[in-house]
């Protein structure tokens, strides 16, 4: 059975349990774990930076997306291969902006702890979506997408 799905923005289908359980374990770190205060307020606030400009990064590739006509799912069938934009620069934006959100919020919480769960999660988008995303992109798109590829990081 597929993991409980959520709009995000409400534009994309995406499995929201992964970026909801990172959050959870970021509060359970700072709360249980306190390793260490690394930003006291109002430094700490510096972390809406990277919150908001995550956010605007993956709301401008969905919207790319939604241009060139193909879905944003992670596992549904590409209407297109989008290579423009912040696509340009890795092929990933979109979880890329999920986790530079991520890291903002550690900013937030002000601890070292909650800065631990920012590499696991890289580490699961990666080997879940990211690599069998890539396998279909290649199945779809052929050529276009290997020379695609060749020419764009897979994060930056």
């Amino acid at each position: 059975q597929r993991p409980l799905q959520r709009k995000i923005f409400g534009v994309i289908n995406c499995d929201a349990t992964r970026v909801f359980a990172a959050l959870v374990a970021m509060l359970a770190a700072h709360l249980l774990v306190p390793i260490a205060l690394v930003l006291v307020f109002p430094w700490n606030l510096i972390g809406l930076a990277p919150l908001f400009l995550g956010a605007a990064l993956a709301v401008y590739a969905i919207r790319l997306f939604a241009t060139h006509k193909t879905t944003p799912e992670p596992f549904g069938r590409s209407g297109a291969l989008v290579t423009g934009g912040p696509f340009r620069v890795t092929r990933n934006p979109m979880y890329l902006g999920i986790l530079v959100m991520v890291s903002g919020v550690a900013a937030l919480f002000g601890t070292a702890g909650p800065w631990l769960v920012v590499p696991v999660l890289g580490f699961l988008l990666d080997a879940v979506f990211v690599r069998r995303e890539e396998e279909k992109m290649e199945l779809f798109f052929g050529d276009a997408y290997k020379n695609y590829k060749n020419r764009v990081r897979r994060w930056i």
